[in-house]
Order: C-alpha cells, then structure tokens, then sequence
C-alpha cells in the first residue's frame, strides 16, 4: 500500500511553471529525486509534506489529505531541511532532542535511556555546547538524530549531504540505509547520488514532469 499518493500535482511561481500534472505513488522503501538547479525538487518535497500547497492535484500522506493532516499524522512525519532553522540554537544537543521528544509525546525515562544512544551514534554524545557554536556537519547529524528520536514512518530529506565533510557524508548515508531497514518512506532531494544504492528508486525532475531514472 502506498504511503504517498501524488495525483495531477501542478504548482507555478508567477509565469514560472514548476511542476506538470505529476502522479507518483510512494510505498516503504527509499527514494531520491535529482535535476537541475530551479527544477522544482524541494517545491515538490514541500507539497508533498503539506507545507505548499498545489495549484492543482491532491496529495495524499499515510491516507490523510495534505490540506489537513491530523496531529496523529504529522508525528509520523520526520524531515531533515537543507537549513537548520528548526534547531533551538540556545539549548545543547541533548536539550534539543529531549525538547523534541517531549513534544511527541515520549516519557522522560524513555528519552533519558534513547538520547544518548542517538547522540553517540551520530558522534555527538557528552557534548554541552550550544547549538549556536555548532559547524554544518555538526548540526545536520543533529538533525538526523532528532529524526530517528520519534520513529516517523516517512521521512523527507532536503539535500542530507549538503555542508558535510566525506566522514559525515558516509555517516549520513548509513543512517539512512538504517531508517530504511526499518520499512520506512524516504523520499531525498539531492544533487549528490554518489551515496545512492542501486536498489534505491531514482526519480528525475526535469522540465516540471517526473520520471524514473535508469
């Protein structure tokens, strides 16, 4: 069963037409979205969040229409952003992820025993500084590990290998072959494919219309 459901997706900027009458199904597995510079890829990953809306087309997010997912929902959503705006800069990456997990709803026993597992995965564990004094690499692993902290069932990523050195690159790459051994949706935005798996489903956003890679 899908997880995704795009039907007829159209999205325009002013005269600029971005996206064509796109329809794609996403089931459990990974997939990563390539094309040109102004192609229209984080546009289409945004609406299929439900964060912009389409001029026309449906999309439809773990059976729920993206106009107004649930709370329910929207805690099975995980995402990963090219920024790191939704970090709280004056909090260290323990605080972050324990903020985060009490907003989904997990109890303080059970962050105190995951969080720092997840910190020490992703190298950052026994680490009080705050987040304002982090490097790039530093804040996208952060960001990775407040991701898998709530177990989301599809996980949006924009450009996850942006600002990070080969040693973060290939961190990132397994965590995510992680996520995916675990039956989630991933669906990546991404301009660097040399971390992507054969067995991974390349989609090439090109001309705003949508095919499958070879």
């Amino acid at each position: 069963m899908e997880t995704i459901k795009v039907e007829h997706c159209s999205k325009a900027f002013g005269d600029q037409q971005v996206l064509k009458d796109i329809t794609i199904d996403f089931k459990p597995g990974v997939y990563y979205i390539t094309g040109e510079n102004g192609s229209g890829k984080s546009t289409l990953l945004k609406i299929m969040m439900g964060l912009i809306l389409p001029d026309e087309g449906k999309v439809t997010l773990l059976g729920e229409d993206t106009l107004k997912l649930s709370n329910a929902c929207k805690k099975k959503i995980g995402y990963v952003f090219a920024s790191d705006r939704t970090l709280y800069y004056k909090l260290t990456a323990y605080e972050n992820l324990c903020m985060i997990g009490s907003i989904y709803g997990m109890k303080k026993a059970v962050l105190k025993k995951t969080v720092p597992a997840l910190l020490e995965k992703v190298g950052l564990a026994n680490d009080n500084k705050f987040i304002e004094s982090y490097s790039t690499g530093m804040k996208k692993r952060l960001m990775f590990a407040r991701t898998m902290l709530y177990d989301p069932q599809v996980v949006f990523l924009d450009e996850p290998f942006s600002g990070l050195d080969p040693a973060g690159e290939a961190l990132i790459a397994s965590l995510i072959e992680e996520m995916e051994n675990t039956g989630k949706t991933i669906v990546i935005v991404t301009h660097q494919t040399e971390y992507m798996k054969e067995r991974w489903t390349h989609l090439i956003l090109s001309d705003g219309k949508l095919c499958i890679g070879l």
